[in-house]
């Protein structure tokens, strides 16, 4: 799969139309330089040590890093990235179930996870769950669903398992908010039996005024609660 356009050329696109400034591009420009991979999934640049996280593991081929996780979605999202040669995740915010069985058929062969926000398409039906369930199969990819918990572990429990979506019972990953407690996990845990699911936390917004200060992420990722899932090595199993 090649790209239509390359990053550097939206930057500057982006720039001479006013959108953004100079910091930005530098900025954006020396991240894309930082995260180059090689189709293992080893940087092509040496990266920097990080304090409080072991580097080894973070330096390793996306297949040794799949043999030491110990959550079987980890596991098997790092083997789809590399049997797939892909790190690729396509963000479905469409709002009708045509339109996004089509994008999981036409993107399913390149991508290794489909995000969906289910509840804002407005023909949901149980049938919409077992195309998209089969598209997944068929490209070999896995399903998040974009949910963004953050409330009460008894809340969150039926959020996420009942109701007409039922995100339990399909969705491999969601996404989740850590700032009601660690509470927001195990009532996402309750809600799962026999199932192997995993979550995301999501400690910074792009969002314009968003209230994710700097002191705010520190926080959540220094909490002794969130050791165990700050790398997609530690999602949970049920």
């Amino acid at each position: 799969m090649n790209s239509l356009c390359t990053l550097s050329k939206i930057l500057q696109v982006l720039k001479e139309a006013g959108q953004i400034n100079q910091d930005v591009v530098d900025s954006v420009r020396k991240y894309i330089a930082a995260s180059q991979i090689h189709p293992d999934g080893t940087f092509l640049t040496p990266q920097p040590r990080t304090e409080n996280v072991n580097p080894s593991r973070l330096t390793l081929p996306f297949t040794a890093r799949a043999d030491q996780a110990v959550n079987p979605v980890a596991a098997k999202l790092l083997k789809v990235m590399v049997s797939k040669q892909s790190n690729l995740c396509v963000a479905a915010d469409v709002t009708s179930a045509s339109r996004l069985i089509s994008l999981a058929e036409s993107a399913g062969p390149y991508v290794c996870l489909f995000k969906t926000h289910i509840d804002i398409v407005e023909d949901f039906s149980p049938q919409l769950i077992q195309d998209l369930l089969a598209a997944a199969q068929k490209h070999n990819f896995l399903l998040m669903e974009d949910r963004k918990f953050a409330d009460i572990g008894h809340t969150v429990s039926l959020q996420y398992s009942q109701g007409i979506h039922k995100i339990s019972s399909w969705a491999d990953l969601v996404t989740v908010h850590p700032i009601p407690g660690e509470g927001v996990i195990t009532g996402l845990k309750s809600a799962v039996t026999n199932l192997h699911r995993g979550c995301f936390l999501v400690v910074e917004m792009s969002s314009a005024g968003n209230l994710a200060s700097p002191n705010y992420v520190a926080c959540m990722l220094l909490q002794p609660q969130w050791k165990y899932l700050r790398s997609i090595q530690t999602l949970w199993r049920a």
